[in-house]
């Protein structure tokens, strides 16, 4: 037995799995509209602290991260890597492509059906696939949780923009 046959999960596990990672997604989605509903490109723009992203970088970072996930699956990003690295981690808002708000979610938006389609054909032995240090499903993983940890951050800038919490 191969140190990758030993991580592979049967059949309904493997179900199970991409139904409750498939559900976080649509769930994400979901909050990320929320979340945005409302907010002006003006707002959006504003940093929280001085040298700190805004809403927009923010969104454009969600998109970026989506793109990680669907290559992370096999599957082709929605966006080219130019756009996302403009988005990624330690890059500066004057480096940003000139997308509104809106223009930001619809990226966001265009990768939720491609990611459901590579998540629902992904198998037990893709899934275990090594992808650097770790297997496809810890990396994506990681990755959605990392998505998920930034709705708490957009949820600050909803709230200083005068804002109520449209989730509850």
């Amino acid at each position: 037995m191969s140190d990758t046959s030993a991580t592979l999960l049967d059949p309904a596990a493997v179900d199970a799995l991409k139904a409750t990672l498939g559900g976080m997604l649509t769930r994400n989605h979901r909050i990320v509209l929320q979340l945005t509903a409302g907010l002006s490109e003006e707002a959006a723009r504003e940093p929280l602290v001085a040298d700190g992203s805004s809403a927009r970088w923010l969104v454009g970072h969600l998109v970026g991260n989506r793109d990680s996930m669907l290559e992370t699956l096999g599957g082709e990003r929605v966006q080219d890597a130019a756009f996302d690295e403009a988005f990624g981690y330690g890059s500066k808002p004057e480096g940003e492509p000139e997308a509104t708000l809106a223009e930001l979610i619809a990226a966001y938006t265009a990768a939720e059906a491609p990611l459901a389609a590579a998540l629902a054909a992904s198998s037990a032995e893709d899934l275990a696939r090594p992808v650097g240090k770790a297997t496809v499903r810890q990396r994506f993983e990681f990755l959605l949780w990392h998505e998920t940890y930034h709705l708490g951050q957009l949820m600050l800038y909803r709230r200083a923009a005068g804002l109520d919490n449209p989730i509850g």
